[in-house]
């Protein structure tokens, strides 16, 4: 095949610049993406770590928690009159 020596060249260095913005747009687009998802996973676990720890169970909440098991203690032990359910 027979080609002007200049119009090949231009050819080739046109074809190998495009070969390259290919390649660098991808690598951008891989480091970007890697990048972003590092971040997005990065953000919770220094919430986290930047979180203040739950408080004890509240006094309300253990009296309550106390009443029910109380109460459930009562329903156990209860007569089956047929006015209710029993476990």
């Amino acid at each position: 095949m027979i080609v002007l020596g200049r119009r090949c060249i231009a050819q080739t260095r046109s074809q190998i610049n495009q070969f390259h913005r290919g390649k660098i747009k991808r690598t951008l687009t891989v480091w970007i993406t890697l990048v972003t998802l590092l971040l997005a996973l990065a953000i919770p676990v220094s919430h986290a770590a930047l979180a203040e720890p739950a408080p004890s169970q509240h006094p309300e909440y253990r009296a309550a928690a106390t009443d029910l098991q109380n109460a459930r203690k009562h329903l156990k032990n209860a007569k089956n009159d047929g006015k209710g359910h029993r476990d």
